[in-house]
């Protein structure tokens, strides 16, 4: 399973659609809260976390799913809209695989990225 992590709803539904036209079981959650609970309950294959999200952010989203040795392993590929450079070396730093820009990476260059981190395994 393959979850989507945004806060908005006109990103993570046309990114589902597109996951699961390519044979993939995605599923989104608009919080970092609710990802949190989601990971530890059913733990995905890989994760597309939105940077800035109100109430827990990506990056903190990221810090705890790293520190905990449950969780540690799942592959995160950050997705934002923005390009900050600090962000994207704290990111790669606390183990984000990826940092995938919105509105500037192809959906076919997005599910190949998928494809690499997350491995067959996570095709329904």
């Amino acid at each position: 399973m393959i979850l989507i992590v945004d806060d908005h709803t006109d990103t993570t539904h046309p990114l589902r659609l597109l996951l699961k036209r390519y044979g993939y079981d995605a599923e989104s959650v608009n919080s970092g809260d609710e990802a949190l609970r989601r990971m530890r309950t059913h733990k995905p294959q890989l994760v597309l976390l939105d940077v800035m999200m109100p109430g827990m952010s990506g990056m903190e989203v990221l810090r705890t799913v790293k520190a905990d040795p449950a969780l540690r392993d799942i592959p995160i590929l950050m997705y934002s809209a923005g390009i900050n450079i600090a962000f994207k070396e704290e990111a790669r730093r606390l183990g984000a695989r990826e940092w995938l820009t919105k509105g500037q990476i192809k959906w076919k260059d997005l599910v190949k990225h998928v494809e690499t981190h997350a491995g067959a395994g996570a095709k329904a």
